[in-house]
């Protein structure tokens, strides 16, 4: 069978990454452009530029449907969720891989098949839980549920990190006389930037879409994540759809998305094959 030449190759790979980012980018520039127009020219010219700018949705959007009080929760749950994830799927990571006992590999294996779990499964149990704790409809309780959510990716990542990174800094702090914890915060955290972006980066994702679990667990409008919110904002038009407004809101809950990712980029590739490199 003949190989295919070098060349050809890379051209087939560009055209494919090519096709790849239209998909993907296409249909934000899309949802940006609809933002802006009324539902006429929307009708009418469904995939040009408006004619007329209708900033008015992105106003209509953030006070008609409340997004704004929406977006305040879904930063604020979000922001503790990841940061709270990380924190503790860090520490938990070194902790089993520099330290392999059955203890800490039962619990890696646990946290692992955790995350194949249905999340249908767990709603139930997580409700009767936060009811128990009287954590029912508190953004508190909401933050805890996604922080214990996204623990399994974190630790399952970052073990892989902290597996494969030499321990020759460790070696030397030890024979300084540093503490474990010494050691661990002031030589292996700041090198596990790159692997702790990319949990982050995921956590992000989790909890600033995430819908069942808010849905279930809030009942307090003035508690309501920014998912819940874009449901609202079409149950506000109920029949007489106003595409403009729905657009602007979506549009507003893929700029942090985008913000979060673009600030963290430099890292994702860095901590994606870091585990899996061998030093």
């Amino acid at each position: 069978m003949p190989k295919v030449p070098g060349v050809l190759l890379r051209a087939l790979s560009i055209l494919l990454l090519a096709i790849w980012f239209v998909l993907i980018v296409y249909p934000m520039v899309w949802s940006l452009l609809g933002s802006i127009k009324d539902n006429p020219q929307l009708y009418a010219n469904t995939w040009g530029i408006p004619r007329v700018a209708h900033f008015e949705n992105y106003a209509r959007a953030w006070q008609e449907a409340n997004i704004g009080g929406f977006f305040f929760n879904s930063i604020l749950v979000t922001g503790f969720s990841v940061a709270g994830g990380v924190f503790l799927a860090v520490f938990a990571a070194y902790v089993i891989a520099r330290f392999p006992m059955w203890i800490t590999r039962a619990v890696f294996w646990v946290l692992t098949v955790s995350m194949m779990l249905p999340i249908i499964l767990t709603l139930v149990p997580k409700f009767l839980m936060l009811r128990k704790f009287g954590l029912l409809d508190s953004r508190l309780g909401l933050i805890l549920i996604y922080i214990a959510g996204g623990i399994p990716f974190g630790v399952f990542l970052m073990e892989s990190f902290y597996h494969h990174l030499p321990r020759d800094f460790e070696d030397s702090a030890y024979l300084d006389g540093a503490s474990h914890f010494q050691t661990f915060w002031r030589i292996i955290l700041p090198v596990s930037t790159a692997g702790m972006m990319v949990v982050s980066i995921f956590l992000f994702l989790r909890s600033w879409n995430e819908i069942y679990h808010a849905m279930i667990m809030l009942s307090s409008p003035e508690k309501f994540t920014i998912p819940i919110g874009m449901l609202r904002l079409v149950e506000i038009q109920q029949y007489a759809i106003e595409w403009g407004p729905i657009l602007a809101g979506v549009v507003i809950v893929i700029v942090p998305i985008l913000a979060f990712y673009i600030a963290a980029q430099k890292n994702i590739v860095s901590g994606l094959t870091s585990g899996a490199i061998k030093g």
